[in-house]
């Protein structure tokens, strides 16, 4: 086969072969008709188009690393905000039950606008009966939720520090600027990765530049990411950001911070590439969103400031 195919190509090919492939076994088994060959053929054809899918995955990820370099070279040349400093205030949060097994994971952060409270992602923290924070000196403490916002994907957790944290922005963000996301990320395995995201000017995927897997998977996780986000099918007027960059599982909760360093926004959900890694989409929740709407996580009351 002509390795120059293009992904969709070889996409198609993945899909015919599996769909044939189970079909022509289905059709053996009840039938008591032995096709081995066919069987074989689908597989070798299987295994080959998977194959050079995966190789061209591997690639979208070290696309996804270098262009992230690029974009942290130009970040700290335009002498933004140093991502280090940012770190001192973000977590590796881990929800757990009865102390031990892990019921949810991702990032949380100090935010301080007169008195300081710990942010995070709801569905980080809403599963289990505790919450332990580590931060970059990989020093643990335990915490629990104080508030979840009413519609949106947002909690509130007591915080470790008092009088401390990062500073909410006052501007609004613009299509093509460049924002700082730190906090887990699953295709570095480190638990503090900064990664510079860039504003999109659309707030959905344009389903037209996106492969044929991808349509599918892109599908799920956005249905999963409407559930997260409390959404109804009209979705056009919910005041969320999509951004491009390499953000991944993990970075649930992550602040997003602008050039000065100040928040403006909470990483919500992130989709991964699949073969391209211009595929990739996160989304975020503009700072003023965590001003309203919070419900105490155990009075059922309202949180009127944070």
């Amino acid at each position: 086969m002509d390795a120059t195919l293009p992904s969709s190509a070889w996409e198609a090919l993945f899909l015919v072969s599996l769909l044939a492939g189970s079909v022509t076994l289905v059709f053996s088994r009840f039938t008591a008709k032995a096709v081995p060959c066919s069987i074989a053929v689908f597989a070798i054809t299987f295994f080959i188009s998977w194959g050079y899918l995966s190789i061209q995955s591997e690639q979208a990820l070290k696309n996804l690393i270098t262009e992230n370099k690029i974009r942290l070279e130009k970040w700290e040349m335009h002498g933004c905000m140093d991502p280090g400093l940012v770190a001192r205030n973000v977590y590796i949060a881990q929800s757990h039950i009865n102390g031990h097994k892990v019921a949810g994971y991702g990032t949380a952060f100090d935010l301080f606008n007169g008195s300081t409270v710990t942010i995070t992602n709801r569905h980080v923290v809403d599963k289990g009966d505790g919450v332990t924070l580590t931060n970059n000196l990989w020093q643990s403490h335990a915490t629990y939720p104080i508030g979840f916002h009413a519609s949106i994907d947002l909690a509130a957790l007591d915080p470790i520090q008092k009088e401390w944290g990062l500073r909410p922005s006052t501007t609004t963000v613009k299509p093509g600027e460049n924002l700082l996301v730190i906090g887990q990320n699953k295709y570095s395995r480190r638990w503090f990765t900064p990664s510079i995201v860039q504003v999109q000017s659309q707030k959905w995927v344009d389903w037209s530049q996106v492969s044929i897997l991808a349509k599918v998977f892109h599908q799920l996780v956005n249905l999963r990411m409407s559930k997260d986000l409390a959404l109804d099918d009209n979705t056009k007027d919910v005041n969320i950001v999509r951004t491009q960059g390499f953000t991944a599982a993990g970075n649930s909760g992550s602040p997003v911070v602008n050039c000065a360093g100040q928040v403006v926004g909470v990483m919500v959900s992130s989709i991964p590439f699949i073969w391209d890694d211009t595929e990739q989409a996160s989304w975020f929740i503009p700072i003023d969103q965590l001003a309203t709407n919070f419900e105490d996580a155990t009075q059922n009351n309202s949180i009127t400031k944070i």
